[in-house]
Protein backbone atom coordinates (compact mmCIF):
# COMPACT_ATOMS: atom_id res chain seq x y z
CA UNK A 1 0.00 0.00 0.00
CA UNK A 2 1.49 3.32 -1.40
CA UNK A 3 1.72 6.14 1.19
CA UNK A 4 -0.89 8.23 -1.20
CA UNK A 5 -3.59 5.48 -0.24
CA UNK A 6 -2.52 5.22 3.15
CA UNK A 7 -3.36 8.57 4.38
CA UNK A 8 -6.40 8.31 1.87
CA UNK A 9 -7.95 5.97 3.73
CA UNK A 10 -7.33 7.35 7.31
CA UNK A 11 -8.62 10.62 5.80
CA UNK A 12 -11.88 9.02 4.86
CA UNK A 13 -11.98 7.24 8.65
CA UNK A 14 -11.01 10.87 10.54
CA UNK A 15 -13.89 12.69 8.04
CA UNK A 16 -16.55 9.46 9.45
CA UNK A 17 -15.98 9.94 13.10
CA UNK A 18 -16.62 13.75 12.66
CA UNK A 19 -19.34 13.30 10.24
CA UNK A 20 -20.65 10.61 12.98
CA UNK A 21 -20.31 13.07 15.85
CA UNK A 22 -21.67 16.40 14.60
CA UNK A 23 -24.79 14.63 13.50
CA UNK A 24 -25.29 13.16 16.99
CA UNK A 25 -24.59 16.62 19.30
CA UNK A 26 -27.22 18.63 17.28
CA UNK A 27 -31.14 18.00 18.24
CA UNK A 28 -32.18 18.34 14.80
CA UNK A 29 -30.40 15.88 13.01
CA UNK A 30 -32.18 16.91 9.10
CA UNK A 31 -30.72 20.50 10.08
CA UNK A 32 -27.01 19.40 10.71
CA UNK A 33 -26.97 16.71 8.08
CA UNK A 34 -28.36 19.48 5.39
CA UNK A 35 -25.69 22.45 6.59
CA UNK A 36 -23.16 19.91 6.67
CA UNK A 37 -24.17 18.56 3.02
CA UNK A 38 -24.04 22.39 1.56
CA UNK A 39 -20.61 23.39 2.78
CA UNK A 40 -18.88 20.11 1.34
CA UNK A 41 -21.43 20.92 -1.81
CA UNK A 42 -19.44 24.53 -1.42
CA UNK A 43 -16.09 22.59 -0.81
CA UNK A 44 -16.59 20.63 -4.14
CA UNK A 45 -17.32 23.73 -6.28
CA UNK A 46 -14.65 25.38 -4.82
CA UNK A 47 -12.14 22.62 -5.75
CA UNK A 48 -13.73 21.90 -9.34
CA UNK A 49 -11.44 24.22 -11.44
CA UNK A 50 -8.43 22.59 -10.17
CA UNK A 51 -9.91 18.83 -11.23
CA UNK A 52 -9.95 16.94 -14.66
CA UNK A 53 -13.18 15.52 -16.12
CA UNK A 54 -13.23 11.92 -15.58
Amino acid sequence: MTLFVFFAVLAAAAMHAIWNALVKVHLDRFLSITLMTLGMGLAGLVVLPFVEVP
